[in-house]
């Protein structure tokens, strides 16, 4: 074998700079490893979203001719998959959803408002009520976090290598790196390392990020035994400034001349960073019973039951930390006159072990379902008295998953999860969906939601050197919430219409006072979104629209009524279809509304009646060229902005981001 790839991955490992990988093809059924967190799912970053063949294919080499036949694989031998969801091809094709993808974050960010900076907090603009509950993971981190369940494996015919880089503002990059390899066809190994460094142009908002995970999976070669693990280590860091102060933001408003250079205005915060921190260790392994003659295949052999475990170790802390105290605080009373260490820092550890069983007779339905336990503990390394220095809870419960496939038109999927607990109370889910194929290409999905979880713990329990941010809710009740959801796929008119409707009871939120409180009355959140592509010839069209509202307690979640995008482009084959280009513009729009500030200390968002943000069309101008496995993304991002200046906030203490030239690289390198 050629160890190429091996070396490049290193290489690109040494230059240091994040994201999980953006990559794939639907090939076949989720692959039978878990039931556990099937209803959310970090996205992938070899998965562009969209369905698009391929029309550069794999590289093809010369050989001599002789008589013997050489194997050459295509896209589809080089396979990546994620616990319990669908195989898919590392697609390599250049699409509308490729270039949406191309980020730090490997996700389409409809339905977000991007920072100044890149790892900057994504500043929310619609609810998302799968958002499971993530230990002591502030808002401010969550969306550079990769769980340990999102993890990818791999399946690749020869040695594979995949890196995305972006650059970062000011100085700094991003970058993000694979090298996977089959040793046969039962084992593999993959390595992958995400990192970012940006400075960013504003004072005090560098930002450092770290993600180093190792793969493995294997099984025998009558699949009768199948394991999954991995380990993990990850940072998400950032310098904390606090928004600009109220003169610096008259300034940008104003688009002062003096203050063109950002770096000019001043900050809030002069000393701060924050930190999260994770170290995991999973494992999902199944041994199959009863071994049973493949009824589509005579030759193989299936194992109807299958007993399976998962275990996961994970450890978590977040750190926030004053070099010295901050004036933009001064108010806040000390702890401790004498206080020396400016020092908050937490950490969660969580064990989970699940024993249970998968029961397959056939492609058409697939149960699994087992015992569940979970210690979960909370403590703080510089106690001061003022809360309990530990919390634990332990969780006893079962979890479930069923798909089954009534014909080729109709299926049924569902998972449930109920967990009695030792100190922090019952939480469950159950979420069921229907899929109705009445004609080919045409599609009715129709689901519910209904649960109950813990908030978020780090609204939960705080030690601060700081009085007031001492806190301790565990009293507080669970949010409890119901959904129903449905959407309408009108694949050869490349339409989508969605809707949910959704009630969420106990709320959890940080009021303008700094206090963590929950709503007393339930909020009614209703949306629909729709998505259309339209080709004519080589231009093309693709727009996406969602409205939204709170009926009820809008006040505790105030959001935007009206988001939009669409982008207008050209895209062709060109130098004899050796490669492809793609030339158009986008524009990205939201209505204005009272958005929530970012309060650094715990990196989460906190109300304010005072700023609007929005109503502002973001512009971007883009070029982007694919050669063989190499797509290339040039950005002219914001345009907008020269005729617009002073008009385009993140938060309402925070300008989002001025002009600026962006360049994406996103490459496969296969043996």
């Amino acid at each position: 074998m050629s160890y190429k790839h091996f070396f490049a991955f290193l290489l690109i490992l040494g230059l240091g700079s994040f994201g999980a990988p953006a990559w794939g093809q639907i090939l076949e059924d989720p692959v039978s490893a878990g039931a556990e967190g099937e209803q959310w799912r970090r996205p992938s970053a070899m998965d562009n979203g969209f369905s698009v063949p391929d029309s550069m294919g794999m590289e093809q080499k010369d050989r001599p001719s002789d008589s013997l036949k050489v194997f050459i694989p295509t896209i589809k031998d080089y396979v990546f998959w994620q616990i319990n969801a669908p195989k898919q091809v590392m697609d390599t094709a250049l699409s509308i959803q490729s270039y949406y993808k191309q980020n730090i974050y490997n996700r389409d960010l409809f339905g977000y408002q991007v920072g100044s900076n890149l790892g900057l907090a994504l500043n929310p603009l619609v609810y998302d009520i799968d958002q499971p509950n993530q230990g002591i993971l502030p808002a401010g981190k969550r969306h550079l976090y990769i769980r340990p369940e999102d993890v990818e494996y791999f399946n690749v015919k020869t040695p594979t290598t995949h890196f995305s880089f972006e650059n970062g503002l000011k100085e700094g990059q991003f970058l993000q790196t694979l090298f996977t390899h089959s040793i046969n066809a039962n084992l593999n190994y993959a390595l992958q390392f995400n990192s970012l460094n940006s400075k960013g142009v504003f004072q005090r908002q560098s930002t450092d990020d770290k993600n180093f995970r190792v793969s493995v999976n294997y099984n025998t070669p009558n699949h009768r035994y199948q394991l999954y693990t991995n380990v993990m280590t990850q940072k998400i860091q950032s310098e904390e400034n606090g928004g600009i102060t109220p003169e610096s933001l008259v300034a940008f408003k104003d688009n002062d001349d003096l203050f063109r250079s950002r770096e000019r205005m001043s900050p809030n915060l002069f000393y701060s960073t924050s930190r999260f921190r994770s170290k995991s260790f999973y494992l999902n392994q199944t041994y199959g019973l009863f071994k049973h003659r493949n009824a589509q295949d005579s030759t193989q052999y299936i194992f109807p039951i299958k007993l399976k475990h998962v275990l996961k170790l994970e450890s978590q802390e977040y750190a926030f930390k004053e070099e010295q105290p901050e004036e933009y605080y001064k108010d806040f009373a000390l702890v401790n006159a004498n206080e020396k260490d400016f020092l908050d820092k937490k950490k969660f550890d969580i064990l989970k072990n699940y024993l249970g069983a998968q029961y397959q007779w056939s492609e058409r339905l697939w149960i699994d379902a087992g015992a569940v336990f979970k210690n979960q503990s909370l403590k703080f390394d510089h106690p001061n008295g003022l809360t309990d220095e530990k919390y634990t809870n332990n969780q006893f419960g079962i979890e479930g998953l069923l798909k089954f496939e009534l014909s080729e038109r109709l299926k049924l999927n569902g998972n449930a999860e109920f967990l009695q607990g030792t100190s922090w109370g019952t939480v469950y889910n159950l979420d069921a969906n229907l899929k109705f194929e009445p004609l080919k290409n045409y599609a009715v999905v129709a689901g519910a939601r209904i649960g109950s979880r813990n908030p978020s713990f780090n609204l939960l329990a705080n030690q601060s050197f700081y009085k007031k941010l001492n806190f301790d809710h565990f009293g507080f009740s669970n949010e409890n919430y119901q959904s129903i959801y449905g959407k309408l796929i009108f694949a050869p008119l490349d339409l989508e219409v969605s809707a949910q409707v959704s009630n969420i009871l106990n709320f959890t939120y940080l009021d303008q006072d700094l206090n963590v409180a929950q709503s007393g009355n339930a909020l009614n959140y209703f949306s629909v979104n729709a998505k259309k592509h339209q080709k004519f010839g080589k231009f093309h069209i693709d727009a996406q629209a969602q409205y939204q509202m709170l009926t009820a307690n809008e006040d505790k979640l105030p959001l935007p009524k009206i988001l939009a995008r669409a982008a207008f482009y050209y895209q062709n084959d060109i130098f004899q279809k050796n490669a492809q280009v793609m030339v158009g513009t986008s524009a990205y729009y939201y209505s204005k509304f009272k958005s929530r500030a970012f309060f650094p200390i715990l990196n989460e968002w906190q109300l304010q009646n005072r700023e609007d943000i929005g109503n502002y069309p973001y512009v971007d101008v883009f070029a982007n060229l694919k050669v063989r496995q190499m797509r290339i993304y040039l950005r002219g991002e914001n345009i907008s902005s020269f005729v617009l200046p002073g008009k385009y906030l993140y938060t309402p203490k925070q300008p989002a981001k001025d002009f600026k030239i962006q360049i994406g690289i996103n490459w496969f390198l296969f043996s």
